[in-house]
């Protein structure tokens, strides 16, 4: 019995020592890399999301822009000339491929008194959407119409 014990003694201060060393271990974990990790990881989610923002807004402006500019043409143009000559089938020519760009949901043209030129698309309601309208006026200032239309900053 006495090997039997001392084995036993020597293996058990062994694992102590073991222990020891491990729970060491285990405190400056704690204390330090933890600590780093969790701030490494917050940094992190920070940049990102900054990043996603920034990309967002940088998105929506040039949805936003592009969209105007090409309202903007159909009303000083091809619209207004078609408006003035009350030609409903070249209003939805013009709306038809104004449609091709792909954010837009709907742009309907109507003259003065509100009634529609174009049964093209209708308006669509919901969220994410953004709803304009620009009023189509001759050179003299005499209105024709509007054109209104909604865009959605998905795809």
């Amino acid at each position: 019995m006495g090997k039997f014990t001392n084995y036993l003694e020597k293996y058990l201060e062994k694992q102590e020592k073991y222990l020891e060393k491990y729970v060491g271990k285990v405190d400056l974990i704690k204390r330090i890399l933890i600590p780093i990790n969790v701030f490494t990881f917050v940094l992190f989610m920070l940049s990102a999301s900054y990043t996603i923002t920034k990309q967002y807004k940088g998105i929506k402006t040039t949805v936003d822009e592009s969209t105007d500019h090409l309202v903007d043409f159909l009303r000083s143009s091809s619209v207004s000339t078609a408006l003035v000559g009350l030609d409903a089938m070249m209003v939805e020519v013009f709306v038809k491929e104004a449609l091709k760009f792909k954010n837009f949901s709907y742009i309907a043209v109507v003259d003065p008194s509100g009634s529609p030129l174009s049964k093209v698309s209708e308006k669509i309601e919901g969220s994410g959407f953004v709803h304009k309208e620009k009023e189509i006026k001759n050179d003299a200032g005499v209105s024709l119409g509007k054109v209104m239309y909604g865009y959605n900053y998905g795809d």
